[in-house]
């Protein structure tokens, strides 16, 4: 009981943290609802709902394939609650089937379900207490078959760790991330003393880093900063080493999610900004001059929809190609990841492609990264269009500044804090499901 009074009190602040003004009402309306749920949820254990003595298969594969029709509204509570109890080992799972020259690890439970971000070198954790945690990641031999996925565990509770969290942002051996108005940093590999580098910063929002830190360049992440009051704008924010913090935004704009990608002479800071009835995606190149920041003009690159609390923007780059993606509403009716091609030079008129759902989802987690020199995205979506239907964790394959065909990782009820970390030899995947923390390899022959 109390871990899921946590869970839900999580929840809450974290969505409340992604609102501007417009969703106020939305945001109450909200509270109401799940606290129902929870008071419902209570009710059922205390009378001994039979659905708690079930046990679910874990985020994998081998979770069975969505119903072909809709079911009752009282089966899909009792799957809603079995698929939060504690997950069992592993099942055996049929062969995921990935492009020639690709080989999948099996699944590593890494911890109880939080705050997560993977890295080349293992999957970096943050706890309750603002304390760092690494889970070491020991790659199998190049060309070895399909084994385990070598990832030390980390010796965790559940009662340490926040479900819901925003996974760290991760650059140069440090972790970044946001507690409450503060945006701190620590070692996650080694020991060290956490930093506060702003006290701006905007609740459970997420930190953004670039993918590496080059020669040259001065430590910087990307986050989203709030004003003094509550209702005031949302800022796109640059913490930069050496410079302090940095305002990305113009004035009349706002930010609720932001991402860092690379440009031939730099980085390209890009922020979406929920307004009522469009989203206007901003992007604002950063250069360097003697390690100070030099920012140039604020271009809104593309112009979509309404979109939902917890939408969130990613950015990736790759030879000749910028992009961003986000997934969020196409139509009234309709529901996609909305690849952005940037450019190496921001402009507005973007060109967009899409990626259809199934359904619509909120969240809808993205990550991206490069592994064995080419361009990959993972992202969650609904399996069919059937209401509550399973959601699959899938690969794809970022081709001409679009995402080509993509394979299934894993199914689940809920997937978040999804995150991949790529090298020239394969990638490392971590995400949170089934209230645990999976990780798991993916290498290139």
């Amino acid at each position: 009981k109390a871990q899921l009074a946590a869970d839900v009190v999580r929840l809450l602040w974290h969505i409340e943290g992604m609102c501007a003004g417009r969703w106020r009402l939305q945001v109450g309306a909200t509270w109401v609802l799940l606290a129902g749920f929870a008071t419902a949820c209570t009710e059922r254990e205390s009378k001994g709902d039979p659905a708690k003595a079930t046990s679910p298969q874990p985020s994998h594969v081998s979770q069975p394939a969505p119903e072909a029709k809709p079911t009752g509204v009282a089966a899909s509570e009792r799957r809603a609650a079995a698929s939060a109890a504690e997950p069992t080992t592993p099942a055996p799972a049929p062969e995921v089937v990935l492009p020639d020259g690709w080989v999948l690890d099996d699944l590593a439970d890494v911890a109880p379900a939080g705050p997560a971000t993977a890295t080349a070198r293992g999957v970096v954790m943050v706890t309750r207490d603002n304390a760092a945690h690494f889970a070491r990641y020991t790659p199998r031999p190049r060309g070895a078959s399909a084994g385990e996925t070598q990832v030390t565990p980390l010796e965790l509770g559940a009662a340490q760790l926040v479900a819901l969290r925003r996974g760290p942002a991760v650059l140069g051996g440090f972790a970044y991330w946001i507690d409450g108005k503060r945006l701190l940093r620590r070692p996650y590999a080694k020991p060290g003393e956490l930093e506060t580098l702003a006290e701006d910063a905007r609740h459970s929002t997420r930190v953004a880093a670039p993918r590496e830190q080059r020669k040259g360049e001065p430590a910087l992440v990307a986050y989203v900063a709030g004003g003094p009051k509550d209702d005031s704008l949302l800022k796109a924010h640059l913490w930069v080493e050496g410079s302090g913090v940095v305002d990305v935004s113009d004035e009349a704009a706002s930010a609720n999610s932001v991402a860092i990608t690379r440009s031939s002479t730099g980085l390209v800071v890009l922020s979406l900004e929920a307004r009522t009835g469009m989203t206007p995606i901003h992007a604002r190149s950063v250069s360097f001059e003697n390690d100070r920041p030099k920012l140039g003009q604020d271009l809104v690159v593309w112009v979509g929809g309404p979109v939902d609390p917890l939408t969130e923007i990613v950015g990736a780059s790759g030879p000749h190609q910028r992009l961003g993606f986000v997934a969020t509403n196409r139509t009234a009716t309709e529901f996609g990841l909305a690849t952005l091609n940037i450019g190496d030079k921001p402009r507005m008129g973007a060109a967009v492609r899409w990626e259809d759902y199934p359904n619509g989802l909120d969240p809808a987690p993205v990550a991206t990264t490069d592994a064995c020199r080419r361009g990959v995205v993972i992202f969650a979506r609904p399996s069919s269009p059937v209401p509550h239907a399973l959601q699959e964790l899938r690969l794809g394959f970022i081709s001409a500044g679009s995402v080509g065909e993509s394979f299934v990782l894993a199914r689940s009820r809920g997937f978040a804090n999804v995150s991949i970390a790529g090298s020239a030899h394969g990638a490392l995947v971590a995400y949170t499901a089934d209230r645990r923390t999976w990780a798991r390899a993916l290498r290139c022959k």
